[in-house]
């Protein structure tokens, strides 16, 4: 085995030590009990997933002369708390060079395109710019083109990238800018259509990135080394912080802003353990529908932040996807087992999950109230004439949400 600390071996021997410590730490962490092979399976999976994110954000795509989007935060590589309504890309760039994304508008509900200097989790929230879709100019055929640089500079649209033949739009650059990330909104899963983006540096057009020699292959696996131990240690912390700060288990908190957030965009929830309800054995999530731009309720695993299999579990609902009551109350059912009600959350066989709520464009916060219930008493809580779903319906919705998904986060 290569000891040589120079040598590029020893660099991927110091790696695998270094997730074999994290791995550990997952044995050893008893300070949030995890008392099924489910929950002991999540941490372990979690890691892995770390992983191979970490080494394609870090050494793959940490070229900021060639930037490429790369998706992030779908079924493959979920953390931080994603959206399943989100479909999120991410490209390395540089505060130093000037960049041009191109693409195609589609029909999801809305995109952003900002300018991050970091990951929340290595302590680095800056968020320099951002544009929305309908920020943008398109031509006939829904093509835009954006500059990112210092300076406007009405000549480098009219440069080999170019698509529309307009002038392109523009957004300013800074200099602690380390990543361009999109983040695209999908409220009809089965109609709407992702947006085809691509990005290069403005004056590369046509080169090609130098060998990739030992030290900066070294280098590149330091970062991905760090930044998954820190994906791995702050993401958990903050769920245990944020359980213990809404007072513990079965304990809501109610929607509001987040620290340093629009005060329009509000978000609540809570952490559920399904055993420990002394009146029931599922929930009832009535909420008074608000009137908000875009609402939706998703399901965690307890510790991870990572959605719950959205593809082939109901383990989340927005607007769109659910069936409002006659007196304009969305009552939702989140159980291990099918209620038979239009809106279920299932916790795909999960005792304990983690419930977010979020709302778009709301000025004042939704009114919900959470209450637990006995399956066996549930239809006593729902208003007369509910329907029952029958598991041949049930089916045939998870079968749409799969199809939907696998052409957003597969093709």
């Amino acid at each position: 085995m290569p000891d040589d600390p120079g040598s590029v071996a020893y660099a991927w021997i110091t790696f695998c030590e270094a997730l074999g410590e994290l791995g550990s730490q997952l044995a050893e962490d008893e300070t949030f009990p995890n008392d099924s092979d489910v929950d002991r399976v999540d941490g372990v999976r979690h890691l892995s997933r770390l992983v191979a994110l970490g080494l394609q954000w870090e050494v793959e795509m940490a070229d900021g002369d060639f930037p490429a989007f790369l998706r992030h935060d779908d079924d493959l590589t979920p953390w931080g708390g994603p959206n399943p309504d989100n479909t999120y890309l991410r490209a390395r760039v540089r505060g130093d060079r000037s960049y041009r994304v191109v693409g195609e508008r589609g029909t999801c509900s809305d995109f952003i395109i900002s300018l991050h200097e970091g990951d929340m989790q290595q302590g680095r929230y800056g968020v320099y710019g951002e544009v929305r879709a309908d920020e943008l100019h398109y031509d006939a055929e829904g093509r835009f083109e954006l500059i990112i640089s210092a300076q406007r500079d009405a000549t480098t649209g009219a440069t080999t990238g170019a698509t529309t033949g307009a002038a392109p739009d523009w957004l300013q650059s800074h200099p602690k800018m380390t990543n361009v990330t999109v983040r695209q909104y999908f409220a009809d899963w089965s109609s709407e259509k992702p947006a085809a983006l691509r990005i290069e540096r403005v004056g590369a057009e046509g080169d090609a990135p130098p060998p990739l020699l030992g030290a900066e292959i070294e280098r590149r696996l330091r970062r991905a080394q760090s930044w998954i131990g820190d994906s791995l240690i702050e993401w958990k912390n903050y769920a245990r912080a944020r359980r213990d700060g809404i007072g513990g288990l079965n304990t809501f908190a109610r929607p509001g802003p987040a620290p340093g957030g629009s005060a329009r965009l509000m978000y609540g929830g809570g952490f559920i353990d399904l055993r420990a309800l002394t009146d029931g054995d599922a929930l009832l999530f009535d909420l008074a529908e608000p009137d908000a731009d875009y609402w939706s309720i998703t399901l965690y695993n307890n510790e991870w932040m990572e959605h719950i299999d959205p593809a082939h579990h109901l383990t989340s609902l927005n607007h769109t996807q659910v069936t409002p009551d006659a007196d304009g109350h969305v009552r939702i059912v989140i159980a291990r087992d099918d209620p038979a009600t239009p809106n279920w959350l299932s916790t795909a066989g999960r005792a304990r999950v983690w419930l977010n709520d979020r709302y778009l464009g709301v000025d004042e916060r939704p009114q919900r109230t959470i209450t637990p219930v006995a399956l066996g008493d549930l239809w006593d809580h729902l208003p007369a004439g509910t329907p029952r779903v029958s598991p041949e319906a049930r089916r045939a919705v998870i079968a749409e949400r799969a199809a939907a998904l696998a052409a957003r986060w597969r093709h």
